[in-house]
């Protein structure tokens, strides 16, 4: 679009129309170096961060007087928020946008997975929540329009968008497009110079549609400027107000048809800029039909210049600090104030002031920085690189070379002595045909001193790798024993746990059959002791087995006497008997009269020197037994698995085997 006003009283040539600073940025720093964070304060002014400050201020003492907290609520710990306050809030946003948690306490968190030094050497977290809660931007109080859905955005708004369209002059071209979440005009570097917030439907100028509206709304700069917008703007009646505009238009629409291009598809463009024709332009690509790609000059024009859109809102949408829990209106700020405004930044002080091709997170780092630490980021601009000094270029010619007969072809590259050398009596030019045709060659003492100038690195270098070995085979080694102490000092845990739970099995076992033996000797009672006795003997070890087998033996509830009849024993049929011991001396004898284990498990078990005296073994498993020297008086074995059994030395009177295997 070609406005018929200027910046001046004198209309600006092309020249005059590339990108420029409309007002100079003063620096804060001492040496009067512009950083990152002069650039960006250019837009956040004093007087945004002074709104900020009274509006919340207001807004907190508002709350603390309408509302009834509870005592220990955690609004009573407000305390007014100042100028210094509010940009070290600002600081931790961006902060937290470069580095992101699922949670914004994690960030006051003292444990090594998370937590942020530098926000909590910075603000407590009670304070950054209470300033999360009362930021705002107006007066809640003032009259407003019933309609007027962004009255608690209108001073900022209002005070970004002055920034935004005075403090940069764009290029050439600008670009208008319909956006998600608020219209904008863009250069094609990317810079906003306004924006709208959409709202839905709103009031109009007269004569003029929605879209119309925008357009004109939105073009409040004085420059001579190419406007390029897309299909959801393009309407025949801001032809007729803008002198110089291009657009896709769609078929049959208006009827006004300039330029139709046929791609992939049928492209219909309006424009009224003087230099749009329909000669096509070799863009130097290949199609997918390996032809030179040909497009006209309009369809160039408009594809160059949209990418300033694209590239404002992918800087935008990088790093952002937007948050689920906060409220609308805090959402679109930041998306302007820590998203827009630092976009704007950026592009200024990348083009104006950069010395390095610094990059958008070194950018908003150095925000951080400067916010929250008050020095701005480190090695922002390259230092000048240092001159060889006299004494450098004096150390070039005492080379180790001296000059050997043959061609050049044969001799090695250039030797910078020997051009500094030579340069010295004659031209550059000279000197460089001269010291490449020179030949070289080592001689005797030169090899002498080459060998003993790097014997010293040399021996220090041997010496750093074989102490490097040492210490890596050391540090294994002591990895590997760690490894093996642990291991043993978990084993010894285990099996001391193991213990404790086989003892805590046992007492537990003898303090309930203790108890059910205080009950009348029935059937049910015997049932009860029976189940426990084969829960607890599957979770013992062989020597608590032998305990219990004993205080059964000495309960007489596995002691079958003529006299007792058979229903009053407990029947430990299929108890896990294995692997018990029981040794008599020579001056004592392991005694077991009437022993009643029918059905049981024996095997691996040990009687040895014991009496056994009309015991009952019968259908029992006794593999591996061991009874040597053992004396047997009328003891039953029917029907018993005796494999591998030990009866060495043994004695026996009227025993009974039928069926024994």
């Amino acid at each position: 679009m070609e406005v018929e006003s200027s910046s001046s009283e004198e209309e600006l040539s092309d020249n005059e129309l590339d990108s420029q600073i409309w007002n100079k940025i003063d620096s804060e720093s001492d040496d009067n170096t512009i950083y990152p964070i002069d650039c960006y304060r250019h837009f956040i002014t004093d007087e945004i961060i002074n709104l900020m400050v009274h509006e919340t201020n207001r807004y907190a003492q508002q709350h603390l007087q309408a509302q009834e907290l509870a005592q220990r609520s955690k609004a009573l710990q407000w305390k007014p928020t100042t100028h210094e306050e509010m940009l070290k809030f600002l600081g931790i946003i961006i902060e937290m946008g470069l580095v992101r948690m699922s949670r914004v306490n994690y960030y006051w968190s003292k444990s090594k997975l998370y937590g942020s030094e530098v926000i909590q050497n910075t603000m407590s977290r009670d304070k950054f929540e209470l300033l999360l809660k009362f930021y705002h931007f107006s007066k809640n109080e003032e009259q407003r329009e019933d309609d007027d859905i962004l009255f608690k955005l209108k001073p900022l708004l209002s005070l970004l968008q002055l920034r935004f369209m005075s403090v940069y002059v764009p290029g050439q071209l600008l670009l208008l497009m319909k956006q998600w979440s608020h219209g904008k005009v863009a250069s094609t570097t990317g810079y906003t110079c306004n924006f709208m917030v959409y709202t839905g439907k709103q009031s109009s100028i007269a004569g003029h549609g929605h879209a119309e509206t925008v357009v004109m709304q939105l073009l409040t700069t004085s420059l001579q400027l190419f406007l390029l917008y897309d299909i959801y703007y393009k309407m025949i009646h801001i032809l007729l107000e803008l002198s110089e505009v291009t657009a896709p238009d769609q078929h049959n629409k208006y009827g006004i048809k300039l330029i139709k291009w046929k791609d992939k598809r049928d492209v219909l463009m309006i424009s009224t800029k003087p230099s749009h024709s329909t000669a096509v332009t070799d863009t130097k690509t290949i199609n997918k039909l390996n032809e030179r790609s040909m497009k006209t000059q309009v369809i160039l024009d408009y594809n160059e210049g949209k990418q300033g859109i694209d590239l404002s809102d992918q800087l935008s949408s990088y790093y952002t600090c937007l948050s689920r829990s906060i409220k609308w209106y805090q959402k679109v700020a930041f998306e302007l104030i820590f998203g827009t405004s630092i976009v704007n930044a950026y592009l200024i002080y990348k083009e104006k002031y950069s010395t390095s091709n610094m990059t958008m997170l070194q950018f908003r780092e150095s925000l951080m920085r400067s916010l929250l630490l008050g020095v701005p980021f480190e090695n922002l601009k390259p230092g000048p690189k240092q001159q060889p000094t006299n004494e450098r270029k004096r150390k070039h010619t005492d080379h180790l070379l001296e000059e050997m007969k043959g061609t050049a072809r044969n001799g090695r590259r250039r030797c910078v002595g020997c051009y500094e050398k030579i340069r010295q009596q004659q031209s550059r030019e000279a000197s460089a045909i001269t010291a490449k045709r020179m030949t070289r060659k080592l001689n005797r003492i030169s090899l002498i001193k080459l060998f003993f100038s790097a014997l010293i690195p040399f021996t220090i270098g041997l010496f750093t790798v074989i102490t490097t070995i040492q210490q890596q085979k050391f540090s294994s080694a002591q990895r590997e024993q760690d490894k093996q102490d642990a291991l043993l000092s978990r084993q010894q845990s285990d099996l001391h746990a193991e213990n404790l739970h086989k003892e805590k099995v046992y007492e537990t076992y003898l303090d309930d059959v203790s108890e059910l033996f205080t009950m009348n000797n029935s059937k049910d009672t015997l049932m009860k002791i029976r189940a426990k006795t084969l829960a607890s003997l599957r979770q013992l070890d062989r020597e608590r087995k032998k305990h219990l087998l004993l205080f059964l033996y000495d309960s007489e509830l596995i002691y079958h006497s003529p006299e007792k009849a058979i229903s009053s024993l407990l029947k430990v049929n299929e108890a896990d008997f294995n692997g018990v011991n029981f040794r008599g001396t020579v001056d004592a004898t392991c005694s077991f009269n009437y022993l009643y284990l029918h059905h049981v498990y024996l095997s691996k078990a040990s009687f040895i020197n014991c009496f056994i005296d009309r015991s009952n073994f019968s259908y029992s498993i006794m593999y591996k037994i061991n009874f040597t020297r053992t004396r047997f008086f009328r003891t039953s074995f029917r029907f018993a698995v005796l494999n591998q059994a030990d009866f060495s030395q043994g004695t026996f009177f009227e025993m009974d085997f039928v069926g024994a295997s």
